[in-house]
């Protein structure tokens, strides 16, 4: 997983705390009363966020693939365990970002019959390398 994919979360959560600040301070002027109270309990929930849980999802999340099969684990509170026989995949998506080899924001998506597995946060060289394996396997059966 590209770490440096946690810089555009924390980017957009400072924008959504900017806006929510807004709205707060909006809300408090218009309905007449303090905004320190609800501005404060915003800023500490977002605190929360961006300091525990968006490095624990960052640090728990790994992907494996082999030759026989592709496991990725997700989750920071929730830990989601995926695993895909590689007999089963159909075909590969490769998502990748215009910013994506400085963001880290490309992703993956493996196809097989009935399921979909996706694994994120990928920088452009594993990106590339991941969907290249996975369709060299694919060819070979």
């Amino acid at each position: 997983m590209a770490k440096r994919a946690i810089v555009p979360v924390y980017i957009l959560l400072s924008a959504e705390l900017v806006l929510l600040t807004l709205m707060v301070l909006f809300i408090s002027w218009a309905l007449h009363i303090s905004w320190i109270i609800p501005l404060c309990i915003c800023w500490g929930i977002m605190f929360l966020i961006m300091s525990i849980a968006v490095p624990a999802y960052f640090k728990n999340s790994k992907a494996v693939m082999t030759d026989k099969e592709i496991f990725c684990v997700r989750g920071a509170v929730i830990r989601r365990r995926e695993h895909m026989p590689m007999d089963s995949v159909k075909s590969v998506t490769q998502v990748i970002t215009p910013m994506g080899r400085f963001t880290g924001l490309n992703f993956i998506i493996v196809n097989a019959l009935g399921s979909k597995l996706l694994i994120p946060f990928l920088s452009k060289d594993d990106c590339d390398n991941a969907a290249e394996f996975i369709n060299r396997m694919i060819s070979s059966r």
